[in-house]
C-alpha cells in the first residue's frame, strides 16, 4: 500500500495517508521522512475474532481511518483458511489477519477495528 507519511507523534507511531483515507500507525523501521511516500506491507499483529473485531459492514466503499483511538479497515473479505489466516482487501491493497471463531462468507464486505496496525517498508 503506497501511504504518505504526515506526522509524527510518540515513539514509533505516525499518521499516514493515501486515497483510501488516513490512519495512526506503528511504524517499523528506519524513521521515515515528512511528507514522502513508502510503499508499504500493513499487519495485524492480534488474533480478531468473527463478531467482535471483524463485523459485516453498512457500506461497500473501500477505506481506512483512525476512530475513536482504534484503526478501521473496510474492504472485501478474500480468503479464509481453516487455521483462521484470512485476507482482506481494501483498494488495490491485501492485509493479512489472523482470525478465530466462524468466518462471514468469502466475498462478504467487512469492516476490522483494532487497536492499531504495524507497517513496514516494502524494500526491493
Amino acid at each position: 500500500m503506497l501511504v504518505k507519511i504526515n506526522e509524527y507523534f510518540s515513539g514509533d507511531m505516525i499518521c499516514c495517508s493515501n486515497t483510501l483515507g488516513k490512519l495512526t500507525v506503528r511504524w517499523i523501521g528506519s524513521k521515515p521522512i515528512l511528507n514522502s511516500e513508502y510503499d508499504v506491507e500493513l499487519d495485524i499483529e492480534k488474533t480478531l475474532v468473527w463478531g467482535k473485531d471483524i463485523i459485516l459492514s453498512k457500506t461497500v466503499k473501500h477505506f481506512i481511518m483512525t476512530e475513536k483511538a482504534l484503526t478501521v479497515l473496510n474492504g472485501v473479505l478474500e480468503s479464509v483458511d481453516a487455521d483462521g489466516y484470512a485476507i482482506l482487501r481494501v483498494g488495490n491493497s491485501i492485509v493479512p489477519f489472523m482470525s478465530e471463531g466462524t468466518a462471514f462468507e468469502i466475498g462478504s464486505i467487512i469492516k476490522i477495528k483494532v487497536n492499531y496496525i504495524t507497517v513496514s517498508p516494502i524494500t526491493y
